[in-house]
């Protein structure tokens, strides 16, 4: 971690100002005026960072690099060396935590100020009930409310094919019952998110997906012909005249993301070859150039957070150039179709987080103030297609946009 990062992070925080209030080597961060972080500037040796008392003892007795706080409060403060033997993505949890720490002891009042009066999960869980099915409904309650994960999964199971993929407007932008690579990408996300993939109904959808793959793409189309037959978004119609949706114009979308599916849960395979697969995605994004699809780069970042290191350096520089070329970080612009930073790192932890940092804390303050009464629809629409459809779909789209922004939130340590 550089100087600079710390600082970028830091700042990221809600409420955070910084300055020099003992002398002018000894940098703090305070939040509502309270002391959170400290460093020395010039240095940059050492962290100093508020901390659990009983996680405090543990981590002075895991790590050689962490200590009692250097001239602090030694049973509240830890110190951390900078010597390069604690992993940075440990250390931006400990800051997020400090800051956290610090913040959930202040006054009602205090926390308020720091809150959007317009964020609230309670009215978010409230709305996603009454308006949406039981798995939109359970995923909200799993991440905020305790729920429990088999739930869920007994909701996702109503969308599974006896062929074994997935459908029936899991992808909310189309209605097609049938089963398709897009819906089935979607459903394993949802089961990674719940500890899922252990589970029959990943197996059945790994043997679908190795099913319909297609050997001359070495990958998937997102949906076929029949699409055009139930209410779609514009952009997931068929043309016969290609032979594929707009989607498909971009091959890593969706086959980066389930070679990254494919890939962890190997132990099903028994056609496809993972390995193979996953030299010819990496490969396949390390040629591109030019960078039009943000939508082919969020799959290709779901494959850069299963793959093990020596993939995700190959994949580091052109994911950041990606990230770099396409976000807009202009909020004027962000209530459109148009990719915003934090969209391609959903929290401090992630490997292209610095790519992205200097605007985390501008999208997390432009979401909170776009909340209304507690959800987030929908920027996009059908262009008037289909508008007994649309209706269902716009209040799923506001379901799983609500449920992602409070998770983001949440993730960057933003007071809910």
């Amino acid at each position: 971690m550089t100087l600079k990062d710390f600082q970028t992070l830091c700042n990221a925080l809600p409420g955070t100002s910084a300055g020099f209030p003992f002398d002018e080597s000894v940098l703090v961060c305070k939040v509502a005026g309270k002391m959170f972080a400290l460093t020395n500037f010039n240095s940059f040796e050492s962290i100093s960072l508020k901390c659990d008392p009983d996680d405090a003892i543990a981590l002075c007795g895991a790590f050689p690099a962490v200590r009692p706080g250097y001239h602090l409060n030694k049973r509240h403060w830890i110190t951390v060396a900078l010597d390069g033997t604690v992993p940075d993505a440990l250390l931006r949890r400990w800051i997020r935590d400090s800051h956290t720490l610090v913040t959930e002891g202040m006054s009602g009042k205090k926390r308020e100020a720091l809150c959007s009066p317009a964020l609230s999960t309670e009215k978010a869980r409230a709305w996603i009930r009454e308006n949406c099915g039981p798995l939109r409904s359970g995923l909200f309650d799993y991440h905020f409310a305790g729920g429990s994960p088999d739930s869920v999964m007994e909701a996702l199971a109503e969308y599974q094919n006896p062929d074994g993929g997935f459908g029936g407007a899991l992808e909310a932008d189309f209605h097609l019952p049938d089963s398709t690579p897009a819906a089935t990408s979607v459903a394993f996300g949802i089961m990674e998110t719940v500890g899922g993939e252990e589970s029959g109904m990943a197996e059945k959808g790994i043997r679908w997906l190795e099913s319909v793959f297609d050997e001359s793409r070495q990958g998937w189309f997102a949906a076929g012909p029949r699409v055009n037959d139930f209410p779609h978004a514009p952009w997931w119609h068929w043309n016969p005249q290609n032979g594929m949706t707009v989607i498909d114009h971009h091959w890593g979308n969706p086959s980066a993301e389930i070679i990254a599916i494919l890939y962890r849960n190997r132990r099903y395979l028994r056609k496809l070859n993972a390995d193979r697969l996953t030299e010819h995605a990496v490969g396949y994004l390390e040629n591109l150039s030019i960078f039009h699809s943000p939508h082919e780069i969020y799959c290709f970042i779901s494959l850069y957070d299963t793959l093990p290191r020596e993939y995700r350096e190959r994949m580091q520089e052109p994911l950041e150039k990606a990230a770099v070329s396409l976000m807009s970080t202009d909020p004027r612009s962000w209530s459109t179709y148009l990719p915003r930073p934090l969209d391609f790192a959903s929290s401090p932890e992630s490997g292209l987080f610095p790519a992205v940092a200097d605007y985390a804390e501008l999208h997390c303050r432009y979401l909170a103030e776009t909340c209304e009464e507690g959800i987030w629809k929908p920027y996009w629409n059908w262009g008037g297609a289909y508008p007994e459809a649309w209706d269902v779909s716009s209040r799923a789209w506001t379901a799983a946009l609500t449920t992602k922004n409070y998770l983001l939130l949440r993730n960057f340590a933003y007071p809910l």
